[in-house]
């Protein structure tokens, strides 16, 4: 769009004036803003670049028609006030990459840099030439105490085509920002004038934020890429305000929200299937609408989404999965699933008044606990278990589950991209299903949730094809004939589960479904708040997998992966088109989107990219985490230092493969990491020490950015020594409120040449002796209120134990046995490396585990703080050449 020139002098006359009091290197930085602008007009260069009609927009209510080039004079203005150097690069800044090529020949970017006349689309792996790539699959040592070097580090050259803007469609009328979402957000600041996007939204910082993020990481031609999109869509909703009567008044900004939701969704929509047939640079353009705090719904839009997930029938046809398959798949899979004999576990009843089995935090019956009223199944349980702190003699927890609601009930999940049902499951329900599964070992299936190695082993390894099958509505189109065929072959096992079993499908088979007094029964689909949700829909999806091969003759050459409602196939040698998955997918019984389908090089599981670079997450996803808090849980701001470091830690993990200086990108997150943690946390500690200390050592950082001279840790006092036994139960189960578990805490650094010279004394090959464990048919929960109370010895302990406590852990009271084996159920993360995946090498988990375990059971005069440190320092010295692929948290 042309401006005439004396209007540019002008306001360039304006910015000299304002300024011309300040410091000389701010003025000559204002003449080379001003020079450029003019040059940019004589040439027909606005904004990003010359894309023809349509760039401009609107400011913050002051002025529909204001365009890009009076935001970028005006963001001289500000970027002057902060001074040249601060605030990273913004819109019209000269100075060029360093890794660009040497002239400038796209004339839509000349003002922010030399890019080619060709789009680059990014590598998967490290450019040919380099050692690392004739490893098949992109790979780097477990533990390294710095970055390695760029994948890509030539920057991305990406534009979207006009064409996309013409084909944005909005509903006919927007639905206002939600109530309340302010007081989510966390890591919180003030877009310039100059951005797009309105302050007054609930998308503006987080969407600046992101497009500062990616100046950061090099990639400045995506951010201003990102400030176009953002430009053009400011402009429609210019028009749009000015076309609709509702949104002309001073209420309209309430709508805008809603307005950019659906372009940037439509945006990502847009680019996820270029991925996959271009390049990674496409990912930076995904998810963009999951930045806010919530989306907004109407009553209407839930009754009708909870009408077609209970009834019968989808879209006017009966649900309808091929059940051949899938009761030939339950067949395949229930022959090789191993048991247990019901004389080495609990009956049904046992089972019940046993939570530490069974119990989580997920939602139960409310009931109260210390004066709040709580949800969870942990308290429900204790509540039933206990009178007057003392448990009571015969609690019955399976009679008290019976007794209590047998209907289910909606909860909303507000989530950022739309507004979810979780139909919770009745305790009772929710108790049969749990006992099912417990008198029954690891699901043989090919999934995440058979085993922590399967996912590592299908990481590492190198296919040449991927095929990924994206399905509509997966939960809504199961048919009510797949649940009831998986709890009656759940009771084959022996009289007890089948009558178990069968209660469960007499519940099934009457159950309803309630919400805001409306009542739905059960007739069909697979409901989130069920024990077998996650089961249910990986049988399903195998069975659909399984078809799709039988049907492709192309048994014995593909793998398959499942969880849920994600399907992967991959091979070696073999390849189906994506037409021909969608098609049979359909045959099956299910709805799939071809659009969102996957098949070549790389593939999509679990919101993960592979490929043979690795496993590369979305960093859009990560960055609401640090924005905003979830609707839906207790604290909206950060209760620990560790969860605010880890969402920043995700993010530099995410954006670490777009960075075209890896380092650079590292110091800048550490300073936004130690901005939030100063706000939130004080700015008394030495938070730079702690980020140099791994999180499994207890600091707050990862091994990358590791100074061993440096760890330090966060003790935290917990007034145990003055806690009731029934306090202290309730603590090791998160029932206790937090303000009466913390004191105040302290840094210490650690002295690591003394760790050093006992590390000799750690062995790993003995560590199993050290983590005592339950017998199946033993109440966990009675003898560890026993311990708790001091009433057994350790001998009389040991009859109840697999493996039996050691002889030095015998020395220590009782009660902190109990903290141990209590302790134990809960698994230690691996070494944390933002440059694989967390669940990369689950036996440096095992071990770190093993190993605290191991340390705190002896003798040794090693204080508490030590502990993980040393674990770590062992882990890390016996694993770190370990290679591993590359991937993202």
């Amino acid at each position: 769009m042309r401006r005439p020139q004396q209007h540019l002098e002008h306001r360039a006359r304006e910015v000299l004036t304002m300024y011309m009091a300040r410091s000389s290197h701010i003025h000559r930085h204002l003449r080379d803003r001003k020079k450029l602008h003019a040059d940019a007009c004589s040439d027909s260069v606005w904004g990003l670049c010359n894309r023809g009609s349509g760039g401009g927009g609107g400011g913050r209510g002051r002025s529909p028609a204001r365009s890009s080039s009076q935001r970028h004079i005006q963001e001289q203005r500000t970027e002057s006030a902060e001074g040249p150097n601060q605030g990273g690069t913004t819109p019209g800044s000269t100075k060029t990459p360093t890794t660009a090529q040497p002239s400038p020949t796209c004339r839509r970017c000349r003002r922010i840099g030399s890019y080619p006349e060709q789009q680059l689309y990014g590598h998967w792996t490290v450019p040919r030439g380099s050692p690392r790539s004739l490893v098949p699959k992109y790979t780097l040592p477990m533990v390294s105490t710095q970055l390695p070097g760029p994948i890509n580090g030539t920057p991305y050259h990406v534009h979207i085509s006009d064409s996309f803007y013409s084909e944005i469609t909005f509903p006919r009328e927007l639905m206002s920002r939600p109530l309340d979402v302010e007081k989510l957000r966390r890591y919180w600041g003030t877009t310039p004038l100059w951005w797009p996007v309105s302050n007054n939204t609930d998308c503006g910082w987080p969407l600046y934020l992101y497009y500062k993020i990616l100046q950061d990481a090099g990639q400045r031609q995506i951010a201003q890429e990102i400030y176009y999109i953002l430009d053009r869509v400011r402009a429609m909703w210019n028009k749009e305000r000015r076309t609709q009567a509702y949104l002309s008044g001073s209420e309209s900004d309430k709508y805008e929200d809603d307005f950019f939701r659906h372009a940037l969704k439509q945006l990502s929509s847009h680019c996820y299937p270029l991925i996959f047939t271009k390049g990674p640079a496409y990912m930076l353009f995904c998810h963009l609408h999951a930045l806010n705090a919530k989306a907004p719904f109407t009553k209407d839009q839930i009754i009708r989404d909870i009408d077609a997930w209970t009834s019968d029938t989808l879209d006017g046809k009966p649900k309808h999965i091929d059940m051949d398959t899938f009761n030939k798949t339950l067949d395949q899979v229930f022959s090789q699933w191993g048991t247990y004999p019901l004389s080495e576990s609990h009956t049904y009843e046992e089972f019940a008044n046993d939570p530490l089995r069974w119990g989580t935090s997920g939602g139960a019956p409310p009931v109260v606990l210390f004066g709040d009223k709580v949800k969870s199944k942990w308290a429900w349980a204790i509540s039933h278990m206990f009178r007057d702190e003392e448990m009571k003699a015969d609690p019955n927890l399976a009679r008290a589950a019976k007794q209590a609601t047998s209907t289910a009930k909606v909860a909303l999940k507000e989530e950022t991209q739309k507004t979810r049902e979780i139909i919770t499951t009745p305790i009772d329900s929710y108790l049969r299903q749990t006992y099912l599964l417990y008198r029954r070992k690891k699901i043989p299936i090919p999934s995440p949730i058979s085993s922590p190695d399967w996912l590592p082993t299908m990481e590492g390894t190198n296919y040449r094809w991927y095929g990924c099958i994206d399905g509509e509505r997966f939960d809504h189109s199961v048919p009510k004939e797949a649940m009831i065929a998986l709890v009656n072959k759940l009771g084959d096992l022996d009289e007890e589960t089948r009558r178990v079993a069968d209660e469960e499908i007499e519940h099934l088979e009457g159950l309803s479904i309630e919400w805001m007094n409306k009542k739905w029964r059960y007739e069909g689909g697979v409901l989130s708040g069920w024990r077998f949700t996650s089961l249910l829909g990986s049988l399903v999806s195998l069975a659909a997998a399984n078809y799709i091969i039988d049907k492709t003759g192309t048994k014995g050459a593909l793998d398959v992966g499942v969880m849920g409602d994600d399907i992967v196939l991959m091979s070696h040698s073999r390849n189906i088109p994506s037409a021909t998955a969608v098609d049979l997918y359909n045959q099956f019984g299910l709805k799939a989107n071809l659009k969102k389908t996957v098949s070549g090089p790389q593939g999509e599981f679990l919101r993960k990219v592979r490929s043979s670079g690795g496993s590369w997450a979305f960093p859009a996803l990560d960055l609401k985490t640090i924005t905003h808090a979830a609707p839906w849980i207790e604290n909206f701001q950060f209760r620990f230092e560790e969860e605010c470091a880890n969402a920043w830690h995700v993010l530099i993990s995410r954006m670490l493969p777009h960075a075209t200086h890896p380092a650079k990108l590292q110091a800048k997150i550490n300073e936004y990491t130690i901005k939030d943690l100063n706000q939130r946390f004080g700015r008394s500690m030495p938070w730079s020490d702690w980020l140099a200390t791994p999180m499994s050592a207890g600091g707050g950082g990862y091994v990358e950015n590791s100074d061993v001279s440096r760890w330090c840790v966060i003790e935290k006092m917990a007034p145990t020594e003055n806690m009731r036994p029934f306090e202290r139960l309730c603590q090791m189960l998160g029932t206790l409120p937090s303000k009466r578990v913390l004191k105040k805490f302290t840094m210490t650094s650690i002295p690591v040449s003394t760790i050093i010279k006992k590390l000799p004394y750690i062995s790993a090959n003995t560590a199993d002796s050290y983590v005592p464990r339950f017998k199946r048919n033993a109440n966990s929960t009675r003898l560890t209120w026993a311990m708790l109370k001091r009433s057994i010895t350790p001998s009389q302990l040991n009859k109840y134990l697999e493996t039996p406590i050691p002889h030095r852990m015998r020395m220590l009271k009782i009660d902190k046995i109990a903290s141990l084996m209590t302790s134990g159920k809960k698994q230690m993360d691996s070494i944390p490396t933002i440059v694989h995946t967390k669940e990369a090498f689950p036996t440096a988990s095992y071990i770190l585990s093993s190993v605290t375990k191991q340390l705190m059971a002896r003798r040794s005069n090693i204080p508490f703080s030590q502990i993980k440190p040393m674990a770590t320092l062992f882990a890390m010295t016996k694993y770190k050449d370990v290679p591993l692929p590359y991937g993202t948290w």
